[in-house]
């Protein structure tokens, strides 16, 4: 995501805040979805599975950024 901090762009990249490595499902805690602002970028780390109905689907993820609320995610299989 690109932001800006004192007047200059950044980079920066958004991923979980529990550092889970596995698919949610239907017993998983809402904190799943949770998002922070990674203190690294990288492509391995602190990232999201799908769940497998999302496979080979159009598929709407929703970012929900709140200023007072944990900041989450939401995906929708069509």
């Amino acid at each position: 995501m690109e932001t800006v901090k004192a007047g200059k762009a950044e980079t920066v990249q958004l991923g979980t805040q529990t550092g889970t490595d596995s698919p949610p499902n239907s017993s998983s805690a809402p904190s799943y979805y949770f998002v922070r602002i990674l203190p690294n970028l990288s492509q391995w780390d602190d990232k999201w599975k799908f769940v497998d109905a999302v496979d080979g689907r159009p598929t709407k993820i929703s970012m929900i950024l709140q200023g007072d609320k944990d900041y989450t995610h939401a995906v929708v299989p069509n």
